[in-house]
């Protein structure tokens, strides 16, 4: 141990592990060591006085082992301090060095005196001459990760040392010349700078500063381009083309500007920006629209109010709305309609057409009062009886005389009349108001009673339809449609303005009384088919959709949906592989079609499984193996992999849940592999084991002399073999070489 570090020396067969933990002292002949490190007594358990003898050490780091030999008895110790208790008389004793190249003790040997106090001896360790400390300290290192230095003078005859620590430090012992030396860290998506170079030794010790960057996955997608169309994204100087939905990069944390490019005519919003990179991956959604040149269309009005709210509708384009007598909205060249409409019912204006030329345009709006008389007079009621008119858009009008009337603008109005008289009623009607005054005759007569339709099922405001056989169609948009009928059978239809719900008709009796008739809108659902191809016949398979799972031994499995995007999964059929595992399919209007296509599984195939646990129920996740994509809403998701396989993976987070295992890979080797996933909200995991040994605890393992040379010569035939074999998965000691920072397609 050189200043707190770990020591390697050259041709040195003693391997030495220390951390902040307890001890392990391996030896055939060493004494054991108690708690407070002093060594066994000399003598019988009774007999003369004891007195203390102290051998303090000078020059060691902390922690560093060396032993002592007083009188034939060894202990070992990694304190400063070393004590035996023995009685009065004259003792020879040996410091031993912890290797021969390390720091070496003076006196090295000698004799103590004991003569009726406790007496001590000073030890001071210093390296020998011509022999310097060089140390590769590290910053920047995750929490528990371990790291390996590779030093010597000539990697290629094997003259290197091997050092690895999880600490901040790892010290090497060598004499003057120039050495290679190689870094390696345990995790895959973090670099070291420098990772490998060259050091001279000249008379004094050397220090490497070492430093770790962690990257994280950096992915933009785009949306709206056509596919295949070429785009790209500069992140902080470094560019990433893509034909794809994604261009992808790696960055360790930081602030980094972005700027998107189409090489089409598409503007991609946002068009550059800033993305913040904090101890996770980070996806950026880039949507790209056509580029359109476009002129501005003003709208001016006259003839309302001063203050009037007041409206123009371009075909296709949305509502204009203002209380100042304009409205402008830009539009590319083209021909268009245009409608106008004020809150004051009173006026109104006339719609039009209009060019846009490559050039601005203005358009005047002209306003003029529209509201006329309607008169209802009714007939047929005793005199002085209440009776009541309700107009579709319109006031509700009540009255004892014979005539009611209304002041209405120009369209077309739908009206229930009623009276308190239970044995009489009016039919309801419709009527025009057009630019003049209108007369309304309201007959009331026995044996007409009121017909009323209630829906229930429709979002609030959608307009509905119910017509009845032989009557005037009734329409509106809150939940119930009134009229009165004389006794009678009828028939009815409904439907509704928003074309994605229907409803059942029927028929009714009016037969002296008033009739309610319920009419129920439920949303259409339109069939959705998975077709197999490839299975033996007879064969039974499974799919689920948006939770709800059907099997079927036929060749085709089918569900009902209504209009949207929704998850699937396609089940594994042992002995078949299916070329999709899952995904979405989208209804939009009509029948959905999937096609499922298998073929037998090769004999050296294994299944691969991913299981997961925390998510709520139904909740659709998915694993990434090798670029192929599976998803489900079940609890396994289930892949067919060739013998003889490592394949990467990667699960991503599902909104609001992270996954314990994000990203890695599995081996197939004759056998199935499961990998058990565990989704948390807000997840945070504690330090991983290190050496089997519970993480967060720190450790030093001491071996022997003759234990330490098999340990060592076993680890420097693995990394002679790992030399001849550069480009393999053993150049690091975690599942994969860490990412190359920069940029992906």
């Amino acid at each position: 141990m050189i200043d707190g570090k770990l020591v390697l020396s050259f041709g040195v067969v003693a391997l030495l592990l220390v951390s902040t933990g307890a001890a392990i002292v391996g030896a055939a002949a060493a004494a054991p060591l108690g708690a407070t490190g002093r060594g066994t007594a000399l003598g019988p358990a009774t007999g003369p006085e004891q007195y203390g003898v102290t051998f303090q050490a000078t020059g060691l780091p902390a922690g560093t082992l060396w032993s002592v030999d007083l009188n034939g008895t060894t202990t070992y110790s990694t304190n400063t301090s070393d004590v035996f208790e023995v009685p009065n008389g004259s003792y020879p004793f040996v410091v031993h060095a912890v290797s021969p190249a390390g720091p070496v003790p003076s006196p090295g040997s000698g004799t103590v005196v004991v003569d009726g106090a406790a007496t001590s001896q000073n030890i001071s360790f210093s390296l020998p001459a011509g022999r310097y400390a060089v140390t590769f300290e590290i910053s920047g290192l995750p929490v528990n990760t371990t790291w390996t230095v590779e030093f010597g003078l000539n990697f290629s005859n094997g003259s290197y040392s091997t050092g690895m620590s999880s600490g901040p430090a790892v010290s090497f012992v060598g004499g003057n010349g120039s050495y290679e030396f190689d870094i390696y860290l345990s995790v895959a998506n973090a670099s070291a700078s420098p990772a490998s170079g060259h050091l001279s030794v000249a008379g004094s010790d050397v220090t490497v500063f070492v430093r770790v960057v962690v990257s994280y996955r950096v992915a933009f997608e785009e949306l709206g381009l056509p596919a295949g169309t070429l785009w790209s994204v500069d992140l902080n100087g470094s560019t990433a083309g893509s034909a794809s939905a994604y261009a992808n990069f790696s960055d360790p944390n930081g602030s980094y500007p972005f700027s998107a490019v189409a090489y089409a005519a598409y503007t991609p919003a946002p068009a550059n920006g800033t993305l913040v990179v904090d101890g996770s991956s980070v996806r950026e959604l880039i949507r790209f629209a056509p580029n359109v040149t476009t002129y501005p269309v003003t709208f001016t009005e006259n003839g309302l109010p001063a203050g009037t709210l007041w409206w123009a509708n371009v075909t296709g384009e949305a509502p204009l709305s203002s209380t100042s007598p304009t409205l402008s909205t830009p539009l590319p060249n083209g021909s268009y309609t245009f409608s106008a409409d004020a809150a004051n019912a009173s006026y109104a204006a006339s719609g039009g057409s209009l060019e846009v030329a490559g050039a601005a345009l203005g358009v005047a709006v002209a306003f003029h009062r529209t509201a006329f008389n309607v008169t209802f007079a009714e007939s047929g009621l005793p005199a002085g009886a209440a009776w009541y008119v309700n107009v579709t858009g319109g006031p509700a009008l009540n009255s004892t005389g014979t005539t009611m009337v209304a002041v209405l603008p120009n369209g077309s109005y739908l009206y229930v009349a009623t009276t308190v008289a239970s044995n009489l009623s009016a039919p309801s009607g419709s009527f025009e108001v057009e630019g003049a005054a209108v007369d309304v005759g309201v007959s009331f007569s026995a044996g007409a009673f009121p017909v009323t339709f209630h829906e229930t099922g429709l979002p609030a405001g959608t307009k509905w339809y119910a017509n009845v056989s032989g009557e005037p169609p009734l329409e509106g948009s809150g939940t119930e449609l009134s009229t009165t009928l004389p006794n009678g059978n009828y028939t009815y239809a409904v439907a509704s303005g928003n074309a994605t719900y229907a409803a059942a008709g029927g028929d009714f009796s009016v037969h002296d009384a008033g009739v309610s008739e319920s009419v129920t809108f439920a949303a259409l659902t339109y069939a959705v088919t998975f077709r197999e191809s490839g299975l033996a016949g007879g064969t039974d398979w499974s799919v689920t959709l948006n939770g709800t799972s059907n099997h079927s031994s036929a060749s085709t499995i089918g569900f009902r949906a209504a209009n949207g995007t929704w998850p699937f999964a396609v089940s594994t059929v042992l002995g078949y592989r299916g070329n999709i595992t899952g995904g979405e399919v989208r209804v939009d209007g009509g029948p959905a079609e999937v096609s499922v296509t298998f073929a037998p599984s090769p004999v050296s195939e294994y299944p691969v499984t991913f299981s997961e646990r925390g998510l709520p129920a139904g909740r659709s996740w998915s694993v990434s193996l090798n670029g192929t994509l599976g998803a489900s809403t079940a609890a396994a998701i289930t892949f067919e992999v060739a013998n003889a396989t490592r394949l990467a993976f990667e699960v991503p987070a599902v909104g609001g849940y992270a996954p314990n295992v994000s990203s890695g890979s599995v081996s197939v080797d004759g056998r199935a592999v499961a990998v058990a996933v565990a989704f948390e909200a807000n997840a945070s995991h504690g330090p991983a084991a290190f050496l089997g040994l519970p993480g967060g605890t720190g450790y030093a393992v001491v071996g022997g002399l003759a234990a330490a040379a098999a340990g060592a010569a076993a680890f420097l035939l693995l990394r002679r073999a790992r030399r001849r074999n550069p480009g393999g998965a053993s150049q690091g000691t975690g599942e994969g070489e860490p990412p190359k920072p920069g940029a992906s397609g």
